[in-house]
């Protein structure tokens, strides 16, 4: 077909209503550009799922670095924008994901580590706010600038990693808030008037305002001068010494009642063995009675035992009321009722066993039984 009948076919189709076939070729470009676009989004989303997963490398890594994986923009605002120096400025810093990212990664910049903000601004962090719907971290501060010689607030720089950006090493960019030019004004001089205070003024004397001259301005005063290392070492050592021998006396003076139980029960034995043993070189006549009253003298400074004349069921009573064993206030029964019964019997004679011997073996067992304080 020439050309002059391809433009008649042409005519006649459109005269007709009826179009050229399309060919297939056109629908295979198109099927082709849709499979290449779905891949190309498949590869993103997998891309921004991976970020996350991704640790920035150490190389190159920016001492300000935020820890911050994606990408983000700053901005911030400050108001007012004149002020007096050492005025507050209210200051607002956002951070905003910008595709991938996370807000929750997003920390606060510290401007006190910034060395212009450090040196021109007092720094005072405020309040974070989170923005959901624009994905973003707002941060607060209160800026004082130092001295007028401050023109502008710095621009707040921003680092974070986007994993998208290869090599990894070449990931870490830089967002920065731009600069917001102030005026600072010098302080407003306060006149002697205009002090508030609640306090009264004193109408202090001509002498306070007066200058000191002469010799005495000029004069030094010599240093306290410390006694030497013998009288410190008495000074120091003096107290102590002289508490403790007073302690010692003092319980020497008063001891406590353990103490006395152990000195009065030591003194009574001593005394009633003493006397049994010399009791025991005399003439045998008298002995019983005699032994007996040595036991109750002994008994009486021992255990209060207040009965002069005591029958055998009064000592035994007596013991067993003190806290004595059952063989000791059985020993002791047997014992006085053996001296009764050489007294009332008008014996010369000793006993079977010698009273002595027995009222000596007696005192020694009560000696031996453990008492309580307040027997004693």
């Amino acid at each position: 077909m020439n050309q002059a009948e391809q433009s008649a076919y042409q005519q006649g189709s459109r005269n007709s209503g009826h179009y050229p076939p399309c060919f297939p070729g056109s629908w295979i470009a198109s099927f082709c550009a849709l499979c290449v676009f779905c891949g190309a989004q498949k590869t993103l989303a997998q891309a921004d799922h991976d970020a996350d997963k991704v640790e920035p490398p150490v190389a190159n890594q920016p001492q300000e670095f935020s820890g911050a994986l994606g990408s983000y923009a700053v901005t911030s605002q400050a108001e007012p924008t004149t002020v007096q120096a050492e005025d507050t400025i209210k200051f607002k810093v956002k951070v905003k994901v910008l595709g991938a990212g996370s807000s929750g990664q997003i920390k606060r910049p510290n401007l006190q580590r910034l060395p212009q903000f450090a040196r021109q601004f007092a720094v005072k962090n405020g309040a974070d706010r989170d923005l959901p719907d624009e994905k973003a971290r707002e941060f607060a501060y209160e800026l004082r600038p130092r001295n007028t010689a401050v023109k502008q607030i710095p621009a707040v720089p921003f680092v974070y990693f986007n994993p998208r950006i290869r090599p990894a090493t070449q990931g870490y960019q830089w967002a920065y808030a731009p600069a917001i030019p102030i005026l600072v004004k010098p302080r407003t001089a306060v006149a002697p008037a205009e002090v508030q205070t609640t306090f009264p003024i004193k109408d202090l004397p001509e002498s306070v305002y007066q200058y000191t001259t002469g010799p005495n301005v000029l004069l030094r005063q010599e240093p306290f001068p410390w006694p030497g290392s013998i009288l410190l070492s008495i000074l120091a050592l003096g107290p102590p010494a002289l508490c403790a021998v007073w302690l010692a006396l003092w319980q020497r003076a008063y001891p406590d009642a353990a103490r006395v139980a152990r000195q009065r029960r030591s003194r009574a034995a001593r005394q009633a063995l003493a006397s049994l043993q010399t009791l025991g070189k005399s003439e045998p006549e008298g002995q019983a009675q005699q032994a007996k009253e040595i036991v109750v003298a002994y008994l009486q400074e021992r255990l209060d035992f207040h009965v002069l004349e005591p029958t055998p069921e009064e000592v035994a009573a007596h013991l067993r009321q003190a806290g004595s064993a059952p063989e000791i206030v059985a020993e002791a029964g047997r014992f006085f009722a053996a001296c009764d019964a050489a007294r009332f019997a008008d014996l010369r004679q000793p006993l079977p066993e010698s009273s002595t011997a027995a009222a000596a073996d007696l005192v020694r067992h009560l000696e031996d039984q453990p008492w309580p304080i307040c027997a004693a």
